[in-house]
């Protein structure tokens, strides 16, 4: 038996207060529907009126039971399972994407784990209950943002009894495969196994692709680590647990990345130690033409540099900021901006024209591609100024 019970999880700042209202909310209708049912020989079990009135019944199909299925479970087990998976994997998702984002997409999840339950048992009069379909909405968000943390499985054989560490991409990859095949062994068969196994795996595949999408739009912070790094073969090494400083909170582990370049300046401008970020990028930068931080972060030191009067190397980084993440606005177009801004600065100091060119090109794509009116207003009026001076 496998059970995980913690992860290497170095998160976002905040408090994850939508993962704990909904860990509030199941507990609180759990309690309500046991409390208000007559048979004391069978607490902690859904009364069957109950399931049939509240649950989703794919035969009789609608928008309410579906929405509302998500808050039953059949028994204290079933309610424990999904708590603990929400509680794990939540935090991290909640924090990285947003209050609203994650309670759109958990609920998103969920509806769309039922829908493809509908699709393969349309007839059944059985109804499907549990917050699992949403749940593993959130594993697959986690899966696409955080495939490099490691999940802590509790395993236990016999009278073995251990932990071992695992990726979190192949964790959760496990979960989402195994829920996948048995979905499809119950489908061929033409009969229900009395778990939602279609359920998880929409959800996880809901999950995932709202993930992606949000990511992709600029919505929620891509830190470079997600599962598209991964699949370009980027590496990110730990340490075992045992060697990595760390803090006990709350029953979680916060894990201390390994001082390589990047996590260090990741480090140090994620605690806003810019001069000493600045130092370490002057002196890892010249050698290390591939060193880039998450797009955010980097912007941030380029910014830096650039107030900092260190011309030379705040030009490194917002180049490398355009080439490392095309299209991944605001930071793309902010950085043509503050580089056209830059170059202009020099013009007005030397009078030389040689990179009137490459200013105008940079303004253009930040006037085509900023998605903040205020900034395409300076692009342009830069631009203006520009082309009367030439």
């Amino acid at each position: 038996m496998f059970l995980p019970i913690s992860d290497e999880a170095p998160r976002d700042p905040g408090t994850p207060w939508i993962t704990r209202f909904l860990i509030f909310l199941n507990l609180a209708v759990w309690i309500s529907v046991n409390v208000a049912q007559a048979a004391p020989d069978a607490v902690g079990v859904i009364p069957d009126e109950i399931a049939l009135k509240w649950g989703f019944v794919p035969a009789h199909a609608d928008f309410a039971s579906a929405l509302s299925s998500m808050f039953l479970h059949a028994n204290l087990l079933h309610l424990v399972g999904n708590l603990w998976f929400l509680y794990l994997f939540g935090d991290n998702v909640e924090l990285r994407m947003g209050n609203a984002a994650y309670l759109a997409c958990y609920l998103l999840s969920g509806l769309g784990g039922t829908f493809l339950h509908w699709v393969f048992f349309a007839n059944s009069q059985v109804p499907a209950i549990g917050a699992s379909g949403a749940i593993y909405g959130v594993m697959g968000m986690y899966f696409y943002l955080f495939p490099y943390n490691r999940v802590r499985f509790m395993y236990f054989f016999i009278f073995f009894l251990g932990t071992v560490y695992v990726s979190a991409l192949f964790a959760i990859g496990y979960f989402f495969l195994t829920e996948a095949m048995m979905g499809y062994l119950s489908a061929a068969k033409g009969m229900e196994s009395g778990v939602g196994h279609f359920a998880h795996a929409g959800g996880f595949v809901v999950g995932f692709a709202a993930a992606q999408a949000l990511t992709a739009w600029g919505l929620v912070r891509d830190d470079g680590w997600t599962i598209v790094s991964w699949l370009r073969g980027r590496r990110r090494d730990y340490r075992p647990p045992a060697e990595h400083p760390s803090v006990a909170a709350n029953g979680r582990t916060y894990v201390e990345p390994e001082p390589a370049s990047a996590d260090l300046l990741l480090a140090l401008v994620r605690a806003e130690r810019m001069e000493e970020a600045r130092r370490v990028w002057r002196r890892e930068a010249f050698d290390d033409h591939g060193l880039v931080l998450p797009a955010r972060e980097m912007l941030a030191l380029a910014l830096f540099l650039d107030k900092s009067g260190d011309a030379t190397s705040a030009k490194d980084a917002y180049e490398r900021i355009i080439a490392a993440y095309p299209g991944q606005q605001p930071y793309e177009a902010e950085a043509h901006l503050a580089l056209a801004g830059m170059m202009l600065s020099e013009y007005r100091s030397t009078g030389q024209a040689d990179d009137m060119e490459y200013i105008v090109g940079h303004l253009r794509k930040a006037i085509d591609q900023h998605p903040i009116p205020a900034r395409r207003e300076i692009a342009q009026r830069w631009l203006d100024a520009v082309e009367n001076t030439v």
